[in-house]
């Protein structure tokens, strides 16, 4: 899917594609002011295909930091991987909830085209603050067949409703 200049920026933001993700400049990772702010750097880092910012403002803790140990492993991973089958189209944060003071679980909406065609995912993503900066630690995610509702209705106690949970 291509975004025109004057389309939304499918980042969230409600600003025009030129006036938002089209001009940015590379992105560093402890640049964040927010977890929000956070989200939308990894959405545009996801696009432009930046494996490293994703790695980096990825939790030492996370799943994904157990699973890939070595950044290049996890750069390789995606490069070869991710980038050939896996698209965010679009990204919307839509609540987001103080845990204590160095935590923020946010939840939000997310297009993606796959292999296996368009899907919309929403997350209840944890994000926490290191001296480094805000880094996302895991995520809670639903399918459209978890969750029918409004994607402005989606509510913390969605995800506490869902059976099968899927957490990474």
């Amino acid at each position: 899917m291509t975004v025109g200049r004057n389309d939304i920026c499918p980042c969230g933001s409600g600003k025009k594609y030129k006036k938002c993700c089209l001009t940015l400049p590379p992105l560093e990772p402890d640049t964040a002011q927010s977890p929000e702010e956070l989200l939308r750097q990894r959405f545009h880092a996801a696009r432009q295909g930046d494996f490293g910012f994703i790695y980096d403002t990825t939790h030492e803790e996370s799943t994904l930091r157990q699973s890939f140990p070595s950044r290049g492993e996890y750069v390789l991973f995606g490069q070869q991987q991710l980038l050939q089958s896996f698209h965010i189209i679009g990204c919307r944060a839509i609540d987001q909830r103080q845990v204590d003071e160095s935590t923020v679980e946010m939840t939000f909406w997310m297009a993606t085209e796959t292999d296996e065609g368009l899907q919309e995912l929403f997350e209840l993503g944890r994000f926490v603050r290191t001296p480094e900066g805000w880094r996302y630690h895991s995520g809670q995610k639903m399918t459209r067949e978890d969750y029918t509702g409004e994607i402005d209705d989606l509510s913390f106690a969605d995800f506490d409703a869902v059976g099968q949970k899927i957490i990474y």
